[in-house]
């Protein structure tokens, strides 16, 4: 009896710690997907079509206004006589954590207010990739025929191309987790067991105990990296000739493929090797395939050793204000300087 209460006390004390000392778990419980995606046969999943919610975090509330087509913008009415742009990506792209009209799209849109009138579609989806993305294209060239197809590629997102976000009851989860994610009660968990009546007991410690979110998270991730893993650089090789496919479709329209790549720094500000290493990549195969890439790596690089952050926040890495702004001036540039769009 007295070694089950020291037990019991001590793990008392661990929980009380875990709390104090991570009070964001690296494990959290999945519930802001729930009835705001629908699945789709060749992406997998898009956001609930007409559908009007607010993102809510610990440091900042977004309001998502989703259009009839699934995408966060507003509603498509295309004009053949107008030139267009379609914009795909990831969450990014979709302008997670800023106000719609702060995304790089639309304020790509504001710089063209005082040139010829311009229509850009965002059909950006927050967990997308490359493969999701061209795919997107596919779907809606034929109904918007656009002069321009900017694809925002983030480079942390590479993963995606082997291992992607697929629809799995309600929430968009990682292809390899789907056999280890349980949803209950319209929260998707990750979970270690496999037997029905251990998850449940496992879906109650990750309701109320820290510890335990941190011990799932763990291990997870220790057994996830113990699957070989294709690098960066495997993933681009695979999506290389889809690249080029894409762009030899896009060209028989009468379109041009823009690629912009998206990086981001850490906490500390600093920028992973392996990914700028990726990026480089990237470059010289958009560049082998003639397909126009811009970058703004650089110029983050620059104002991050000044003291600048393109975060959200200090939990939250998706670009602020500002890098959507340097994104969207880099592409204003280069489109105006290429005299792409003009009536």
């Amino acid at each position: 009896m007295y070694i089950l209460i020291l037990v019991a006390v001590g793990l008392l004390l661990t929980e009380i710690s875990v709390r104090i000392f991570f009070p964001a778990p690296l494990y959290k419980l999945r519930n802001d997907e729930s009835e705001q995606i629908v699945p789709h046969p060749l992406v997998s999943y898009i956001y609930q079509p007409n559908l009007d919610f607010i993102i809510h975090t610990k440091n900042y509330s977004t309001r998502i206004e989703i259009n009839s087509y699934g995408y966060r913008d507003d509603a498509w009415q295309p004009v053949d006589s107008i030139p267009s742009i379609l914009v795909v990506g990831d969450s990014y792209t979709a302008g997670q954590g800023v106000g719609v009209e702060r995304r790089y799209s639309s304020q790509l849109e504001y710089l063209f207010d005082e040139s010829p009138e311009i229509q850009i579609f965002n059909a950006g989806v927050s967990g997308y990739g490359l493969p999701q993305m061209i795919n997107t294209v596919r779907i809606h060239q034929p109904l918007l025929s656009p002069d321009i197809v900017i694809m925002g590629v983030y480079i942390s997102g590479l993963p995606r191309i082997s291992d992607p976000f697929i629809y799995h009851q309600g929430f968009s989860v990682r292809r390899s987790q789907v056999k280890h994610t349980q949803v209950h009660h319209h929260n998707a968990y990750l979970v270690l067991s496999t037997s029905p009546f251990l998850r449940k007991i496992e879906i109650l410690l990750l309701r109320f105990s820290a510890l335990y979110q941190n011990i799932v998270s763990r291990v997870s991730g220790l057994n996830y990296r113990r699957i070989p893993q294709p690098t960066h650089l495997d993933n681009l090789a695979t999506i290389t000739p889809d690249l080029a496919q894409l762009a030899e479709e896009l060209t028989s329209h009468g379109s041009i493929l823009l690629v912009l790549t998206i990086i981001q720094h850490d906490k500390k500000g600093n920028f992973n090797v392996d990914e700028l290493n990726a990026a480089q990549r990237l470059s010289t195969i958009c560049d082998s395939l003639d397909i126009p890439l811009i970058s703004i790596t650089y110029h983050l690089e620059q104002a991050v050793e000044e003291g600048e952050s393109f975060r959200i926040d200090e939990n939250d890495p998706h670009w602020n204000d500002r890098a959507h702004a340097l994104a969207a001036q880099a592409l204003y540039d280069w489109i105006t300087r290429n005299r792409t769009t003009s009536p």
